[in-house]
């Protein structure tokens, strides 16, 4: 399994899957009340490709983080940064800005 690994000032340190970014994706377009068809569309990705991002049994590329980024008007570093809080906070820690 791919892993990233990001470091806090407070010493905690988180391993995000990529295939957690998939599932931030599928959070994050629900949150924008954005239908899979119509992200698919805009990505110009499959539907059944989406779903299969979104609930991690497709680990997608960077090309396709970025297209379905440009489709839900986010940065791939939003996506990332976005993926990472997530993750932390389904492990029940709240990230705290200084």
């Amino acid at each position: 399994m791919l892993v990233c690994t990001t470091y806090f000032d407070n010493g905690l340190k988180i391993s995000v899957s990529y295939s957690d970014i998939g599932k931030y994706i599928g959070y994050l377009r629900r949150e924008k009340n954005i239908k899979q068809k119509d992200l698919a569309r805009e990505a110009n990705l499959s539907r059944v490709a989406v779903s299969l991002i979104e609930n991690g049994h497709c680990v997608p590329r960077a090309h396709t983080v970025a297209s379905i980024a440009v489709a839900m008007g986010v940065t791939v570093a939003e996506i990332w940064e976005g993926c990472t809080k997530y993750t932390v906070e389904q492990l029940g820690y709240k990230l705290v800005k200084n």
